[in-house]
């Protein structure tokens, strides 16, 4: 076996890239299914005609702009036909693109939130789908609501289909009707917002329109089953009457002021004043590359973590929240799979306690250098204090696209300590990736790898991760399997690679792991069920083994989901685990759990309810072994919408565990949440929560009035407490405070 490993490594690279070579050879010699763009065309022709933005469509320019209509049922089934009915038009001037569409239907609309961005695919809209460069590769998305509620987002395509990234925020103008039998739509999207080629006549183009009430989605071009609404490569044709001119430059600066009151209780501190300035900018280098700019960020109003309950011995993965990061966040993010991440841009300004550590200034060169190249470069610069040394940190990635569904791309990242301005050249840790992914022209066969180095000092050894795989995607059957080697020296300084430290009762034991990933599914569709919309089985098998072949650990799932017509949702699950414990293993730090093998059986049951509605529910049930012991998890969530000016959502998971020998160990997170939208602008939210393995309890409340498009004023009230959890005691005597803040936040979003 360890013969076979040594092989593997040395052979990694000459097998992958004549593999994946190969394999985008084949795929460039079959036929292409994706003719979109000849079948589905729209004309846009230039208007002189002022155009009020009140949603009426009443200007004479839509009467004679060609309609897009005869939209498809994207989901449940692709099929022609979608009813209600939608027409959509487009027109130009010199500063904006104009979109008036016409969705049919009665005025009994789902529309969950007032806010922007919030819960956008949950109700009716209709959006537009912009691929301005016609590659394929990147693009624009804008929706509204009937209500007039906004989304945009920036569109990617990763080979094997698209992500739409909603954290992208910018100036753009919407007004709708709303009449007995349809609602309108008019839509002004500035050129400067825009990223395009000012020499293209051809742009790709769709509509997507969201049917909640017949748990639909209609699409303007048909595209496969087994790929999004929003994919890139199955576009339509945007047809100029003559290319569109270069705007000016895009430039946008934010300043912002905070201010407020901090009071460490746990310290004994006296009530502190605080007050701190910033400013962000955003710059259009060109139509396609942005620069984003920072001095002193500040994050005072992104929501807190969820507090989770770990039954496992690895660190949990919490998405990043911080608005400066997310746009264009794919090119540093995208490389490596799941858990095993080599750029994961939390780990700037946040220790290993996951406290804020400042960030002194930083900048970010995102976008396309041309239809076929996007680039990243990122620099962020911290502050140093009595407990750690100030920090730099920089990544840089390439991702080119080769053909039309392959992608190779590349990054380098930088993690250096410095002080008074000199950098320790003893004190740093970087990392090298490449990676290519590959896909037939019609997507159903893909495969991916990729190789990942890390740096540091007096390492030289075993410091590398390494792998690929591939799949079969269809309508009905999606298969792949993937494989991946990460040795114990491999250390990802900016990423997140959740195996290589196992974390027990007194020690961390870190280990270098092979993992195989492999998963079958089959979807049947029935074509007269007037109850289910989709039958799905599926089968998944997880392998992890030490570097010498010993298992670590292996996960098999049977599991049968069914999705009703009625937007509920029925999932069984039957799991069967086996872990190799090396070491004695804790959960509340009085329990113990001794090493050895453990071969475990579970069985879990959900529902989801009919989310249309204004009262829905979550119930989750799952019972089995679980090491030398057994599992049983409750989770109830429940959700009342006052549509549309308010959400109230409870939840609870209550996990019981049973050693020998032990009294039951009772784990519970206990959460509420509440959003209120007093209107498009103003909104009040206040999330709570209790987790009984952190012993933490804590609030935090706050109020956004967006007072002017992009402008915001916030304020912040945050209270975390420590529960005791003395027995016997009640809950309110049990708890005691920790430390509290009101904070405000003001910032304006000027465009030059």
């Amino acid at each position: 076996m360890q013969l076979f490993y040594i092989f593997f490594e040395k052979r990694f690279f000459f097998l992958l890239s004549f593999f994946l070579i190969s394999f985008g050879n084949i795929s460039a010699q079959q036929d292409d299914f994706t003719d979109n763009k000849s079948k589905f065309q729209i004309k846009i022709k230039k208007t002189s005609e002022a155009i009020l933005l009140d949603g009426k469509l009443e200007e004479a320019v839509w009467e004679d702009a060609e309609i897009a209509k005869d939209f498809w049922i994207k989901y449940p089934k692709v099929k022609p036909g979608a009813n209600p009915k939608s027409e959509a038009k487009v027109t130009y001037n010199d500063k904006f693109i104009y979109v008036g569409i016409k969705c049919y239907g009665k005025n009994d609309f789902i529309v969950p939130s007032l806010k922007r961005d919030q819960d956008y695919w949950s109700g009716d809209a209709i959006g537009i789908v912009l691929d301005p460069f016609g590659q394929s590769a990147n693009g624009f998305m804008f929706g509204v609501s009937p209500l007039g509620v906004q989304m945009e987002g920036l569109l990617s395509s990763s080979g094997n289909g698209s992500d739409i990234d909603r954290n992208w925020d910018n100036k753009w103008f919407s007004a709708t009707q709303v009449y007995e039998d349809y609602w309108t739509v008019e839509m002004a999207i500035p050129f400067k917002t825009l990223r395009f080629d000012a020499s293209k006549t051809e742009w790709g183009i769709n509509f997507i329109r969201n049917n909640p009430k017949d748990s639909e989605f209609h699409t303007w071009t048909s595209i496969p089953q087994q790929f999004d609404g929003i994919d890139l490569n199955y576009l339509g044709t945007l047809a100029w009457d003559a290319p569109p001119k270069k705007v000016k430059r895009n430039i946008s600066i934010i300043p912002y002021i905070t201010g407020g009151l901090n009071h460490d209780i746990e310290n004994d501190k006296k009530v502190k004043g605080t007050f701190n300035a910033g400013v962000e900018g955003k710059i259009s280098l060109t139509s396609s590359l942005n620069l984003d700019l920072t001095i002193n960020p500040d994050f005072s109003q992104i929501e807190v973590d969820q507090q989770v309950t770990n039954l496992t011995r690895f660190s949990i993965f919490l998405p990043e929240k911080r608005t400066f990061f997310l746009e264009n966040a794919d090119i540093f993010s995208s490389f490596g799979i799941g858990p095993l991440r080599p750029f994961f841009s939390r780990k700037i300004g946040l220790n290993a306690q996951g406290e804020t550590v400042p960030i002194l200034f930083g900048a970010r060169l995102s976008g396309n250098l041309n239809s076929k190249t996007r680039i990243g470069v990122l620099n962020m610069q911290t502050k140093g204090n009595d407990s750690q040394v100030a920090q730099n940190y920089s990544a840089a990635a390439v991702h080119r696209r080769i053909g039309k569904r392959s992608l190779l791309k590349g990054i380098l990242t930088n993690r250096q300590s410095n002080e008074g301005g000199d950098f320790d050249k003893n004190d740093y840790g970087r990392n090298a990736s490449i990676e290519m992914t590959t896909a037939s022209n019609n997507g159903k066969w893909q495969a991916w790898g990729g190789y990942h180095h890390s740096f540091a000092p007096d390492v030289s050894d075993k410091n590398n991760f390494f792998g690929g795989g591939g799949g079969y995607f269809t309508n009905k059957i999606q298969f792949f399997t993937d494989t991946y080697k990460v040795n114990e020296n491999y250390n990802a300084e900016l990423g997140f690679i959740n195996r290589l430290d196992n974390f027990y009762r007194d020690t961390t034991i870190r280990s270098g792991f092979i993992q195989n990933f492999t998963q079958l599914e089959y979807f049947i569709f029935p074509d007269n069920d007037e109850v289910v919309n989709v039958h799905r089985f599926g089968w998944e098998n997880f392998l992890v083994y030490f570097p010498e072949g010993t298992l670590s650990e292996r996960f098999v799932r049977l599991r049968y989901f069914m999705s009703m017509k009625n937007s509920s949702d029925l999932k069984f699950r039957i799991d069967n685990t086996k872990n190799n414990l090396l070491d004695e293993l804790t959960f509340t730090g009085t329990d113990t759990v001794k090493a050895g093998i453990y071969n475990n059986y579970q069985f879990n049951i959900e529902y989801e309810s009919d989310d249309r509605k204004l009262f829905n529910y979550e119930i989750f049930f799952k019972h089995g072994g679980f090491y030398d012991g057994t599992l049983t998890t409750y989770r109830f969530s429940v959700n009342y919408r006052r549509q549309p000016w308010g959400n109230i959502n409870i939840g609870l998971e209550k996990n019981d565990i049973r050693f020998p020998n032990y009294e039951l160990i009772d784990l519970v997170d206990l959460t509420s949440r509440i959003e209120v939208n007093f209107s498009k602008k103003l909104f009040w939210t206040t999330f709570t929560q209790y987790n009984f393995q952190n012993n933490q309890f804590n609030i935090n409340s706050r109020l956004q009035y967006r007072f002017s498009p992009m402008s915001d004023f916030f304020v912040v009230y945050t209270d975390n407490y420590d529960v005791l959890n003395v027995p016997g005691a009640r809950f309110l005597d049990n708890v005691q405070p920790k430390n509290r803040a009101l904070v405000f936040k003001l910032n304006y979003w000027f465009s030059l």
